[in-house]
């Protein structure tokens, strides 16, 4: 018994623009971005001039980072999250600053919706097991 063929999506090549057909299940794992390994390869060395979010300062990105990055260094990046209070901890925990100081917002969150202040041995678990998702 003969499968029937996985289907096939238009796709424009990241590198050199050309229209190709990627296959849905690539689509879906986050390949299917460029029309042959030669331009995957390129776009990987490839370097594109961006401008810092925090400091204006002009600086190189791999093609293939451009759409993730926004700062030309971490000191740019850890200036720019502390704007407006909010800052990351090293486990990946969103802090807001209050007037007791910074707090994890997942906890602020859980207080919220229970409408009382969580207790010191109240442990906030994160469904997605995402800790920057609340």
């Amino acid at each position: 018994m003969r499968r029937s063929p996985r289907p096939r999506i238009k796709r424009i090549c990241r590198y050199c623009g050309d229209e190709f057909m990627a296959k849905q299940y690539e689509i879906e794992r986050g390949r299917g971005k460029y029309c042959s390994t030669w331009c995957s390869a390129a776009a990987q060395t490839k370097q594109v001039e961006l401008c810092c979010e925090t400091c204006g300062k002009k600086y190189k990105v791999k093609l293939s980072k451009k759409e993730r990055s926004k700062f030309c260094c971490p000191r740019c990046k850890s200036k720019f999250l502390r704007k407006g209070g909010i800052t990351h901890d090293k486990h990946g925990y969103i802090l807001i600053k209050t007037e007791m100081g910074y707090r994890k917002r997942a906890r602020i969150v859980m207080e919220q919706k229970l409408g009382r202040p969580l207790q010191r041995g109240e442990v906030v678990h994160h469904m997605n097991r995402d800790r920057a998702d609340d």
